[in-house]
């Protein structure tokens, strides 16, 4: 019995992730460089909300209460990821300008993904003891979120911008 109940809560987050990441061909738009950055804004605060709920996880006596407000701001986060994956997709290459402005707030969203992501490492044996398995299936479709932006980024950059905006960017979500 005290592995059903966090069971049903993976398997009712996997469905909701699910339902939160829309099919691409539903979203597509052509994005402008405002918008792409507004997406980057839009993560980094839900990244920042994730981590202040994470901060209210007691270290004893944890239940699955104290999990699902955590649950739910990475499915926000999830399905914010995904929809600024699409805007990038669907935009064209920036000019030096805005990508070098870009770069600059993809580099503050790095710092608070290393920080939440070190959060959650604090706090990893809470998370196994309340719902087994929760915190590494976030995490792993996190890395697979973060892969697809930081390729859609990747395209969109000018050709000098590439290389660094592609590894900031990597290197601040590769930890989720």
């Amino acid at each position: 019995m005290k592995f059903i109940i966090p069971a049903l809560v993976v398997a009712a987050i996997s469905g909701l992730a699910t339902l939160a990441l829309p099919p691409g061909h539903l979203v597509k738009r052509a994005a402008t460089a405002a918008q792409l950055e507004q997406d980057v804004a839009v993560i980094t605060s839900g990244v920042d909300v994730l981590s202040s709920s994470i901060s209210t996880i007691p270290t004893t006596g944890s239940t699955i209460m104290n999990i699902i407000p955590v649950a739910l701001n990475a499915l926000n986060v999830g399905a914010d990821v995904f929809q600024a994956t699409q805007d990038f997709q669907g935009s064209s290459t920036l000019s030096i300008l805005d990508a070098t402005n870009l770069l600059t707030s993809v580099e503050g969203l790095q710092a608070s993904i290393i920080s939440t992501v070190g959060q959650v490492v604090a706090k990893k044996a809470v998370f196994e003891a309340v719902a087994p398995g929760g915190a590494v299936f976030a995490l792993q479709m996190f890395r697979t979120l973060s892969t697809n932006i930081a390729a859609a980024m990747a395209r969109v950059a000018p050709q000098y911008a590439y290389s660094r905006l592609s590894l900031d960017y990597y290197s601040g979500l590769y930890y989720y």
